[in-house]
């Protein structure tokens, strides 16, 4: 797996590429993305226009998004910094609904939450469109897993507590 042997903690990132968004669906771990893929044919049954807007993020991403606002222009959208969200593990996903092919962050988010919950998705409080799959692993457990086994060692973390539930 290429992304899980490249993936660095280092934090300088000034002089890295900023990665462009991902929203492919095939770049999250095994096991969430056929869950996600359950759960969108739910939400997609029930008329919701809910895509990935953005489910891998890289480091680096996360440090220009974390940057927004703060030594960048714009308006706050993280307050996570490198390695402290769940989409640098492919643990997580933003859905935006899509409408005339526009993205639009405004919409019922309510029922679409809770088939994502039905599906072992994990919403969060303070940002209604993202959704991630840890069963409790905190990042700074995640960041030490990817540290010592990439991020096949967090996924398999994951997936253990995942199973244990069931």
């Amino acid at each position: 797996m290429q992304k899980a042997q490249n993936m660095s903690t280092s934090n300088d990132y000034s002089k890295k590429p900023v990665v462009k968004r991902d929203d492919k669906i095939e770049s999250l771990a095994p096991f969430v993305q056929e869950l996600l893929k359950g759960a969108l044919e739910e939400l997609y049954a029930d008329g919701y226009t809910l895509y990935p807007f953005e489910t891998y993020r890289s480091p680096d991403r996360q440090q220009a998004l974390y940057n927004q606002g703060r030594s960048i222009p714009g308006k706050k959208v993280t307050n996570a910094k490198p390695w402290q969200s769940f989409h640098q593990y492919g643990l997580a996903v933003d859905l935006v609904y899509k409408v005339k092919n526009r993205w639009v962050w405004d919409g019922d988010y309510d029922k679409p939450s809770s088939i994502m919950q039905q599906h072992s998705f994990e919403p969060v409080d303070f940002e209604r469109v993202h959704f991630q799959i840890t069963h409790g692993l905190t990042w700074r457990e995640a960041c030490e897993l990817q540290k010592q086994g990439g991020l096949e060692a967090v996924w398999k973390a994951v997936e253990s507590r995942f199973k244990a539930r069931l």
